[in-house]
């Protein structure tokens, strides 16, 4: 779920860029936001998007990429019910996916001292601000 229109997709009623509307955010998601740009730990400008994704299984990875520059420049990840691998830097290979002998699906960041268990389900928040 996103404010940016995307394919087929309907868009989230809080819009995105220039038209995100904080008022059509739902509360919990708002009160998040809200935190981060009060926080003095963080510069950021007006919110540009709020995107929210649920996986099952699968694609518990994130790769780097490029965002769309309307994006903003402050992106934020904040993830929910299983851990997560960025890939932030080319110098540290991250791997994804090994099964181990208990049938569990491990990822782990520049070696294997620290394997990360993966669960059935994971749900993320991706917020942009300027």
């Amino acid at each position: 779920m996103t404010g940016r229109p995307e394919g087929t997709n309907v868009a989230c009623p809080w819009g995105y860029g220039d038209d995100f509307d904080t008022f059509k955010v739902p509360t919990p998601l708002r009160t998040i936001q809200d935190r981060i740009m009060k926080s003095e730990h963080f510069h950021v400008g007006a919110p540009r998007d709020i995107t929210v994704n649920y996986r099952q299984h699968s694609l518990f990875k994130l790769d780097p990429h490029y965002d769309p520059r309307t994006d903003g420049g402050n992106i934020f990840i904040i993830n929910f019910l299983s851990y997560v691998v960025l890939t932030l830097t080319p110098e540290h290979p991250v791997n994804h996916g090994l099964q181990t002998d208990d049938g569990s699906i491990v990822d782990w960041f520049g070696d294997q001292k620290t394997l990360l268990k993966r669960d059935s389900e994971r749900f993320s928040v991706v917020m942009a601000f300027e």
